[in-house]
């Protein structure tokens, strides 16, 4: 008798467990989705931002800093930690390597020691990539990349 009320038991956590995960993969369907409206809406404001005023986004963000978020970067901070950073707290946005070159100098970063910083950028990308850190895709010819998730949490 004890042993039909644990096979029951076992076979609704067995049924739950498969429902859950189901749900939970339709919201990272739906979180992936969200992020790339984030993406899109981001750029469309700091492209008509500057379309009318250069400092409409910096004004913004005073108003509303939750829209976009301060970072920053230590100035002790490693070049590949910085670039990390940058990418790590991007909510959603894909950035391309001239993008991360601006973010660090936005967030303090000094990039000025570096001879060529582009192709330094896209040599740390390249390797935060292989190592799994970092993720890419292309949107209108670009390469951008962003933080990897894992299973809808930044890893």
């Amino acid at each position: 008798m004890a042993d039909d009320t644990y096979k029951k038991a076992f076979d609704e956590a067995v049924e739950e467990l498969s429902k859950v995960m189901s749900q939970r993969e339709e919201l990272e369907i739906e979180l992936e989705q969200v992020d790339q409206r984030i993406k899109k809406l981001s750029r469309s404001i700091h492209g008509l931002g500057e379309l009318f005023d250069p400092y409409a986004v910096a004004k913004l963000t005073e108003k509303r800093p939750e829209l976009f978020p301060r970072r920053t970067v230590t100035k002790d901070a490693g070049f590949t930690d910085a670039i990390r950073k940058v990418l790590m707290e991007s909510l959603g946005t894909a950035y391309t390597a001239i993008e991360v070159r601006d973010a660090l100098e936005r967030d303090g970063f000094d990039i000025s020691k570096y001879k060529n910083v582009l192709a330094s950028i896209h040599a740390i990308l390249k390797r935060l990539v292989n190592q799994g850190q970092v993720e890419t895709n292309s949107d209108e010819g670009k390469v951008e990349y962003s933080w990897k998730m894992k299973r809808g949490i930044r890893i």
